[in-house]
Order: C-alpha cells, then structure tokens, then sequence
C-alpha cells in the first residue's frame, strides 16, 4: 500500500495492527473501530499518533460511507461476530475500487496448528501440562 493510504482496522481490539500499520505503512490515516467500548479506551491511551482515531462501532454496520479507505484490515474478529458475512461485505463497502481488503482469523478448519505445536512445546518439559494441552487450557483458567 502507497504511502499517504487511508486505512480502516476493523474489530482492533487493543490498537495493536493498528499501531503496527502506523509504523510500516505510513498512512495518512488510520481508524480503529471495535465493538468494545473498553478496548477502544484502551487503544486510545496506548497507540499515540495523530494519524490514529478510535471508535466504538458495529463491524456489520460500519459508520463510514462508500469507497472511504484505500485499505481495510481485520485480524482475529471474524470469529466473533454474528454475520461474518455481513463484516465482510461492510468491509468491502468502505473500501475503495481496486482497494485491498484483508483479513486473518483463528484456524480453527485446520485445527489449530499453531496451538498444537505451542501445547506440545509446554508439555514436554512439564508433564503436567499434557492435562492443560488437553483442555486447551492453563492451569487454573
């Protein structure tokens, strides 16, 4: 993406794409919305940049209109919304023509490999964890 891009983080949670588009992208812009009034406030306190604005909004109803944002990311969101087909379908919305939408969720198709390969790692100095790894769980969660 050029930089000077407009791009939307839908569903930020604590602003860390957010923050992380900030420093590699070089937008001109960057707005975070999120459901959760808590994780807006945090982002908002955490993520310190004048390009950078949060706000509470519903990710299958976006409050921007048509062809706004050059690029639109989400990561780990999908998962949690009621209609992931309407996010995406909002997302898309608000991107301009010829924009990029792009969006990372948990791989819970392929069975969360990654968590395997992680629970494996703990297991194998710690017996005990083999229980956790079982759960998928730490201990006293």
């Amino acid at each position: 993406m050029p930089s000077g891009s407009r791009w939307l983080d839908v569903g930020c949670g604590t602003g860390t794409l957010s923050a992380t588009v900030l420093r590699a992208a070089e937008p001109a812009e960057v707005v975070g919305v999120d459901a959760s009034a808590g994780f807006i406030a945090y982002a908002r306190e955490h993520v310190d940049d004048a390009r950078m604005t949060f706000q509470v909004a519903d990710a299958e109803a976006l409050p921007f209109g048509d062809d706004r944002f050059d690029a639109v990311v989400s990561g780990l969101m999908l998962n949690f919304v009621p209609s992931p087909e309407r996010a995406l379908a909002e997302m898309i919305r608000v991107a301009r023509p010829g924009g990029t939408v792009a969006v990372y969720v948990w791989d819970y198709a392929g069975e969360m490999q990654l968590m395997r390969h992680f629970w494996d790692a703990a297991a194998a100095p710690d017996p005990a964890a083999r229980s956790w790894a079982a759960r998928g769980t730490i201990q006293g969660a």
